[in-house]
């Protein structure tokens, strides 16, 4: 998604300091990359006209689809929620010029736009929330932009493993609240060993011990296995996220599944819990308020993980 240049229509008329907001989007897994910088409009015309001959498409911001208001939401079904998460986040919100993949195709890899505020500067500092160990998009960001790299990630251990000299690892997640994970859960399908404890945090806590409280964060990367959900809300709620230029999450929407073994075939296996254990109707409504906090979508692309179908319309589980 793209944030509108400015917080909000009211607003255009009282300064000219736009903020714009991309938004990437995978989703019911739903990746999604959002970028955020302050600018004024009379630079962002000239770069733009700069741009012209490169990038000549243009979305008409009042013709954008939008999710219903509360109300409205409140009364639809499962069914008209998932048709209604398929068509939003399948939309493009805004028009990145030059977008760029760093890490592989899969989702171990990410978009990035390399627009000219969103790309990242000279003193870049990057967020990593999710990675089992695997670094393929840092050492991709690293080789792009040097950056100040931290990931985190509680679920494994570290002793004996060799970790990139680029990063600085965290044994901690991401949340909603401060507290420790006596009892995680076993999502992925895979044989690592999983730490026992987990030490959970919210973004502003997380920023505010490392010195970063009022630090721009270039990127921020969230694939953290359903709990954006119960994350997100903070961060709406403390306006965090004002600090990030670009915000790369996976989104999963709906109703949870585990990744069963069936005959050596491993399938997913929906579950009666939601993702982040956070109602469909809360997720598609946190979807809203990032919309309305000025975020526009950027891209979309499915991935092979998962359907499920709905009024004969198959709607997939992963995008990115």
């Amino acid at each position: 998604m793209v944030q509108d240049t400015n917080r909000g229509v009211q607003s255009r008329t009282k300064t000219r300091i736009k903020v714009n907001r991309l938004f990437f989007v995978i989703g019911l897994l739903v990746l999604v990359c959002i970028f955020d910088v302050v600018h004024q409009r009379k630079t962002f015309m000239m770069q733009m006209k700069s741009n012209k001959s490169r990038c000549e498409k243009v979305i008409d911001e009042m013709n954008l689809f939008q999710i219903p208001d509360e109300d409205i939401i409140d009364k639809m079904d499962n069914n008209a929620l998932y048709l209604l998460f398929d068509t939003y986040v399948n939309l493009q919100q805004y028009h990145c010029c030059n977008l760029t993949r760093q890490g592989p195709k899969q989702s171990s890899g990410k978009n990035i736009c390399e627009d000219y505020f969103f790309k990242p500067g000279s003193k870049c500092i990057v967020y990593s929330f999710g990675s089992q160990l695997n670094f393929d998009f840092e050492e991709s960001i690293w080789r792009s932009f040097k950056c100040e790299i931290h990931t985190f990630d509680p679920s494994m251990p570290v002793e004996g493993k060799t970790l990139p000299t680029f990063i600085d690892y965290h044994l901690i997640g991401l949340s909603g609240k401060n507290f420790i994970q006596t009892e995680p859960e076993k999502w992925r399908h895979h044989d690592n060993p999983l730490l026992k404890t987990w030490k959970m945090q919210t973004l502003s806590s997380i920023m505010d011990t490392l010195n970063h409280s009022v630090t721009t964060i270039d990127i921020l990367k969230i694939d953290i296995e359903g709990w954006e959900w119960n994350a997100l809300p903070d961060m709406i709620k403390t306006d965090i996220l004002r600090h990030v230029k670009q915000l790369c999450i996976e989104l999963h929407f709906g109703y949870s599944f585990k990744y069963q073994t069936t005959n050596g075939r491993i399938k997913p296996v929906f579950t009666k819990n939601t993702w982040g254990n956070v109602p469909i109707k809360n997720q598609i409504k946190l979807l809203k308020q990032l919309f309305n906090n000025s975020f526009r979508i950027v891209r979309n692309e499915p991935l092979n993980w998962g359907t499920i179908k709905i009024e004969n319309k198959v709607i997939r589980i992963l995008n990115e």
